[in-house]
């Protein structure tokens, strides 16, 4: 168990570490820091009123048109991978916790 629980910690600061990259990339890829006018990164048509809508969690960028139809900005992907690495973040702080514990149970004994 002790070679096992040694590889908890480690993990959970790895996908601790991702998430912030994948989170970077779903910011600058969905455009929620573009200077260009709308047009240029949600296309042209008849926009709708706002032409935009944005939330940080979940990361989500919309550009809305007239006819009700929308296109997100934000790469399908990022959410998942985000919520993936949160969960997997916890548990292993979990287990490493528990692994520690279930160690000095042992040398007490």
């Amino acid at each position: 168990m002790k070679a096992i629980g040694i590889f908890y910690f480690p993990a959970a600061i790895l996908s601790f570490l991702i998430a912030p990259i994948i989170y970077a990339h779903g910011i600058w890829s969905g455009h929620f820091l573009d200077l260009r006018a709308r047009e240029e990164y949600c296309g042209e048509g008849l926009p709708d009123e706002p032409p935009t809508s944005w939330s940080w969690i979940p990361l989500r960028h919309l550009c809305k048109w007239r006819d009700g139809s929308s296109t997100e900005l934000v790469p399908p992907y990022v959410n998942p991978i985000l919520a993936a690495c949160l969960i997997l973040t916890i548990t292993f702080i979990v287990l490493a916790w528990k692994a520690k514990r279930s160690t000095a149970h042992s040398r007490a004994s």
